[in-house]
């Protein structure tokens, strides 16, 4: 079995003929996938993984495989490190929370399993704008495609479902990771039924809601046009009715056969090693890690060929730095010798923030809020365990919209054209405040002028929302409540963060509001979702605002109006939501870009074949080399939601799993 002791991972790596021939750092998503095609591809070749976390075989944890049960684990510290940046100046000064799964198969164990991907130019400009030779959509969609085991379910799916259509040519059939159409919760319905009332789906209602204001409906958003509103795939299997993830796609099935896969669990790597070669280049030779129960530091050494960094966005750049790779400033100041200067180690974080809109709806409509109830609880645990339906085997009944700028202006009633007019000296003010070196900031240049030229492209997301049948912040134990919540994610971000090395330990700035195009961003996204909600039929089913609770003080519709004589009611609302924004907002599961894929005189990190510039033997291979955040979702719950353990979603999943599925795919391509 590849899952070994200290003992026999250290004898492997300590053999004179065959010692390690890859050590993949983090066993995650991106790392499982690259042990399995390694370790498949050759069988002489001896491959290592080294997980922080544990694992958990399949009927360990109905938290992970179970659907419906995927909010749970976020109150779990032994599946998520739930880590917090430091405080966020434009939040109130809060620290905000990223969930970060724990143990093999990382946040493919805790995300919300949904397969969405980005807009076919977002994966374009890798290669178009980054000059990443190879890194576009037709040889992504390929790494995508080959990881993918994609089940057409025998299902009748009337019209006005808004379930994607199967179309199997952009989608792999042979792949480990399962993808489906779960069975629907509550069950399909057409927008009007027969009877002429409005479904009793609140996704569904949300959705022709959407319609109503012009924002088409998607019938193919994973073929590279994401701009809609659709039903997403799920990472479920039909026929277990559990989760699909990295480790029991790309691990499980080859734990007894991989004779040349060892993976340690439980160790924590904290920096790599290096020897000198004879042309004066540094060579990843091994790593230092700390294993759980050991008062010292262990070193693994005499790999042969390449130490690829899968730990994430978070980790990732940490381990760079503590292995004296990045801004040698950053480094002396930690007392770190400079191996290789490297200054863009650690910037350029980037994640989706999200606000939400929660309401309370007439008792008719079926909610989350019904798992609460302990007869309706047994009903759907029943339904689970004997036919895999029903709530708990479907995770949650949502709907996804992705929605460009020109949208989402022409809906909140605001001037997109002044938006972007003064976006450049804003931006410009922005960066100049961040004493960037050089380097970055050549990089960062780069980034926002793709972003500005991606403003006026209709074929861009700007805004993600979610439609979502239950409420995420203060949910009704009682099981009585019905509930209904819009969710408002920025799909790219202005704002910018780091995480680097301190003496004391990691620090993470998430950056999150700190550009002011942000906010506003936020503050007609949330304007756009009050409109879909004053919208009918769905305004009739409405019985208070839940949060932002204020709105119950104003007149909303009138605020709407956009007339001379209400100027006082309008900046009320707005009032209103700009507080609620730093009040609420959250972290989505998607950091990026803390060792990018650019040039090093952009304050690049690796380069097109994710190697770690200026070093032998080292690459990256996780999000950390995303360049900019893709159009992507997950889920979230209000800290205090996770610590309490309560059923609710947390951001978990649109995905940038999809995204971190291919870079693995790509490595060994």
């Amino acid at each position: 079995m590849p899952i070994v002791s200290l003992d026999v991972f250290s004898a492997v790596a300590s053999r004179k003929d065959k010692p390690f021939d890859y050590l993949i750092i983090g066993g995650g998503t991106s790392g499982l996938v690259i042990a399995n095609r390694l370790a498949q591809h050759d069988s002489n070749v001896i491959v290592g993984v080294i997980e922080a976390g544990s694992y958990y075989p399949p009927g360990t944890s109905d938290f992970i495989d179970v659907p419906g049960l995927f909010g749970h684990s976020l109150g779990d510290s032994s599946l998520n490190w739930a880590v917090e940046t430091e405080p966020v100046q434009g939040a109130h000064n809060r620290k905000v929370m990223i969930a970060r799964g724990r143990g093999l198969g990382g946040s493919t164990l805790i995300n919300f399993m949904t397969h969405t991907r980005p807009a076919k130019g977002e994966y374009d400009a890798l290669e178009s704008t980054f000059k990443n030779q190879g890194w576009n959509w037709d040889s992504l969609l390929e790494c995508m495609k080959k990881g993918e085991h994609f089940i057409v379910q025998k299902e009748d799916v009337p019209t006005g479902s808004f379930v994607h259509s199967r179309d199997l040519s952009f989608h792999g059939t042979q792949g480990p990771i399962v993808y489906s159409n779960p069975p629907r919760w509550p069950p399909h319905s057409t927008t009007v039924d027969s009877i002429g009332q409005p479904t009793l789906n609140l996704p569904e209602l949300g959705m022709e809601m959407m319609g109503k204001h012009g924002i088409p409906e998607n019938p193919s958003p994973t073929n590279g046009n994401i701009i809609g509103y659709a039903k997403p795939f799920m990472a479920i299997d039909p026929t277990s009715g559990n989760r699909s993830s990295a480790a029991s796609g790309y691990l499980e099935p080859i734990l007894e056969t991989a004779v040349n896969l060892y993976v340690l669990t439980d160790a924590l790597v904290t920096r790599v090693l290096f020897d000198r070669l004879r042309n004066g280049l540094p060579k990843a030779v091994g790593i230092e890690l700390r294993v759980e129960g050991l008062d010292k530091l262990v070193e693994i050494r005499n790999v042969r060929c390449d130490i690829i960094l899968a730990a994430g966005a978070l980790q990732t750049p940490v381990i760079l730095e503590s292995s004296g790779i990045g801004d040698p400033e950053i480094l002396k100041q930690c007392g770190i010798e400079c191996v290789v200067g490297l200054p863009g180690v650690g910037n350029n974080l980037q994640n989706h923030p999200a606000v939400h809109v929660a309401v309370e709806v007439d008792s008719k409509f079926p909610s989350l809020d019904m798992m609460f109830d302990p007869v309706e609880k047994e009903k759907q645990e029943k339904l689970y365990r004997e036919k895999k339906e029903g709530l708990l085997a479907t995770g949650l009944g949502f709907g996804v919209c992705f929605v460009p700028l020109h949208d989402i202006s022409r809906i909140s009633k605001t001037s997109s054209k002044e938006f972007i007019a003064k976006l450049k000296d804003e931006t410009e003010k922005y960066i100049d405040l961040m004493h960037l070196s050089k380097e970055v900031r050549q990089g960062y240049d780069k980034q926002y002028q793709l972003q500005l030229d991606q403003l006026n492209d209709p074929d861009q997301a700007h805004i993600e929302f979610l439609i979502i049948p239950g409420e995420l912040e203060h949910p009704d134990f009682t099981g009585k409540r019905r509930t209904m919540t819009f969710s408002a994610i920025i799909t790219h971000p202005f704002s910018r963060g780091s995480i680097h090395h301190h003496l004391n330990g990691s620090k993470i700035d998430g950056g999150f509001l700190s550009h002011p195009a942000d906010r506003t961003l936020f503050l007609n996204a949330l304007v756009c979702i009050i409109r879909f909600f004053r919208t009918e039929p769905l305004k009739n089913a409405i019985k208070t605002w839940i949060y932002p609770i204020d709105l119950s003080t104003i007149d909303v519709d009138e605020a709407l109006r956009d007339t001379d004589d209400n100027v006082e009611l309008r900046n009320q609302l707005e009032r209103i939501l700009d507080e609620h924004i730093s009040k609420n907002m959250v972290a989505m599961f998607h950091p990026v870009g803390t060792a990018a894929m650019m040039a090093r005189e952009e304050g690049g990190v690796v380069d097109e074949e994710l190697k770690v510039y200026g070093v032998e033997g080292l690459r990256v291979a996780d999000l950390s080399v995303l360049p900019l955040v893709r159009s992507l979702f997950n889920f979230y719950l209000t800290k205090n939601a996770v610590h309490e353990h309560r059923f609710s979603p947390q951001h978990v999943a649109g995905h940038t799993v999809s995204v971190a599925f291919a870079i693995g795919e790509k490595v060994c391509f």
